[in-house]
């Protein structure tokens, strides 16, 4: 599955994104801050991609999408998602790139965790689950 590859590519970036910061945070040089930030907001673009592409392929393997939500390695993907998004957010704003050098990190061990020890394949929503807020 194509969303597979590219989780794994957002892991890549989210990875040196988070190297940057380190670096960043060490030498306090403006230019691996922003460089850090670049990574991470690539990361996120592909990160977006990936999700639509789950939501899609939920689509076409099971006849009825639903949003990647319904089991814990959907979770965890979209808990990255959201953490990347809110730093995204708070880096555009306020420039304070320093939050990089904590927030990513933890944004890579979600995907790190999700990627290597989580099942990742798409199964029908259980029954509890199957309502019009998941269901495509």
């Amino acid at each position: 599955m194509l969303s597979a590859q590219l989780f794994n590519v957002t892991t890549i970036f989210y990875m040196l994104s988070t190297l940057a910061f380190f670096i960043f945070l060490a030498g306090r040089n403006k230019q691996v801050g922003l460089a850090g930030s670049i990574l991470a907001w690539i990361g996120f673009a592909i990160h977006t991609t990936a999700t639509g592409l789950r939501w899609k392929e939920s689509y076409d393997l099971l006849g009825t999408g639903h949003a990647p939500l319904s089991n814990l390695y959907e979770s965890v993907v979209f808990f990255a998602w959201s953490v990347v998004l809110i730093f995204g957010i708070i880096d555009a704003k306020y420039k304070y790139r320093a939050v990089g050098a904590f927030v990513m990190p933890f944004a890579l061990l979600c995907m790190t965790w999700g990627q290597l020890f989580l099942p990742t394949d798409i199964n029908p929503l259980m029954p509890a689950l199957q309502s019009n807020w998941l269901t495509y």
